[in-house]
C-alpha cells in the first residue's frame, strides 16, 4: 500500500533533497540511520507511484533528482516513462544508468534486465537480446534473463534456442510458470503438440487463471482437433481477464471460427 498520496509525494520532494545512493552502492550521505530509512521510503514510494500515477511520479521524480536525489530519482523517472509507454526512451535512460553503477551488481543488472524489457516492448528484438547477454555474460544463471532472452527468441522464430533457455530455468525452478507457459508455446509452434500440451497443462495446475496460459491451451486443443475444448478454454480466458490482451486474441480467434462455420 502507498503511504503517500500524490500531493504529499510531490511536496516532500520539493523540501527534502535525498541522497538515497546508499541504496545502490554508492557512496553512503553522512546521515542519521533514521534519514537513511526516511530516503529508502521515498524511493519505495516514488516506485509505488509510478505503477499508479506515473505522469505524477515523473514529475516528482525529476523534481527530487534536481535536489540531489541521483540514481534512485532516475530510476524512478524512467519506471514511469515505462508505464506511460514511453519504451524507447526508457530503454536507452536505463540502459546509460546501468553502465553508471558500478558498486552493486545486483541493482546494474536490474537495470539491464528493465531496459532489456523496454526494448521488448518497443519491439526491438536485437537491442533486447543484447541486454539479455550482457547480463548472462555477468550472471550465467540469472533466471530473469533467460527468460527475457527466451521471449525475445520466440518472437524472432528461434523456437528450439528458446526452449533451450527455457529448459534451463525449468531445472532450477520446475514451478515456474511463465517459463512452462513459453515453452508450451515454442513446442507447439515447433509441431510437437503434445509435449506443448504436457506443459501448458503443468502450468494451468499451479496457476490456472493465467491468461496466456490459458490463451495457450486454447491454441494447443485447437491444433490437436479439440475445437469444443478450445472454445471452452478461450471463453475461460475472456470471462477471467475481459481487458486482457490475452482476451482480445482469444476473442479474435472464436470470430474467425465463428466466421467459418457460418455460411
Amino acid at each position: 500500500m502507498m503511504r503517500m498520496t500524490q500531493a504529499t509525494f510531490v511536496a516532500f520532494v520539493l523540501i527534502a533533497p535525498i541522497l538515497a545512493g546508499a541504496a545502490y552502492g554508492q557512496s553512503a550521505p553522512s546521515t542519521a540511520e533514521e534519514r537513511q530509512d526516511l530516503d529508502k521510503v521515498h524511493y519505495q514510494d516514488c516506485m509505488s507511484l509510478a505503477l499508479s500515477h506515473p505522469k505524477s511520479a515523473l514529475d516528482g521524480a525529476k523534481t527530487w533528482e534536481g535536489v540531489g536525489g541521483g540514481a534512485p530519482a532516475r530510476h524512478c523517472a524512467l519506471s514511469a516513462l515505462m508505464q506511460l509507454g514511453r519504451y524507447e526512451a526508457a530503454a536507452r535512460g536505463l540502459a546509460k544508468l546501468s553502465q553508471e553503477v558500478q558498486a552493486n551488481t545486483t541493482f546494474k543488472t536490474q537495470l539491464m534486465l528493465q531496459s532489456g524489457a523496454a526494448w521488448f516492448r518497443a519491439d526491438k528484438p536485437d537491442q533486447t537480446r543484447r541486454l539479455a547477454d550482457q547480463v548472462l555474460a555477468l550472471e550465467p544463471d540469472n533466471l530473469k534473463a533467460l527468460l527475457l532472452r527466451a521471449k525475445v527468441l520466440g518472437s524472432v522464430g528461434k523456437f528450439w534456442e528458446a526452449a533451450d533457455d527455457l529448459t534451463r530455468i525449468l531445472y532450477s525452478e520446475s514451478e515456474n510458470v511463465d517459463a512452462l507457459i513459453l515453452r508450451g508455446s515454442a513446442y507447439r509452434h515447433m509441431g510437437a503438440q503434445d509435449l506443448a500440451l504436457k506443459d501448458i497443462t503443468r502450468a494451468l495446475s499451479l496457476d490456472g487463471n493465467n491468461p496466456d496460459g490459458l490463451l495457450e491451451h486454447g491454441l494447443v486443443l485447437q491444433n490437436l482437433g479439440d475445437l469444443a475444448a478450445a472454445k471452452t478454454a478461450w471463453q475461460a480466458l475472456i470471462k477471467a481477464h475481459p481487458n486482457d490482451e490475452a482476451s482480445q486474441r482469444a476473442q479474435s480467434y472464436l470470430d474467425k471460427r465463428k466466421a467459418v462455420v457460418q455460411p
